[in-house]
């Protein structure tokens, strides 16, 4: 099997006040919302979802997230 292509992606992300706990801190869980944008944000740019072909019922899809926090 090949290895997959690694590609480079920037995506601005604003962050929310409900995003946040009481010490101000991104909740962990949060992240894979802001995952899910970037996603989604990237498609968009690239024009993958804008077809006229509305009876294809596949997409881009998240098969895997890893995140590591750091102190």
């Amino acid at each position: 099997m090949p290895k997959p292509v690694r590609y480079s992606y920037s995506y601005l992300q604003k962050v929310a006040w409900g995003d946040m706990d009481a010490f101000g801190h991104v909740n962990h869980v949060v992240y894979a919302k802001y995952f899910e944008n970037a996603r989604a944000n990237y498609f968009t740019d690239l024009k993958l979802w804008d077809t006229s072909d509305t009876s294809s019922q596949t997409g881009p899809v998240i098969t895997h997230i890893q995140v590591e926090y750091r102190k």
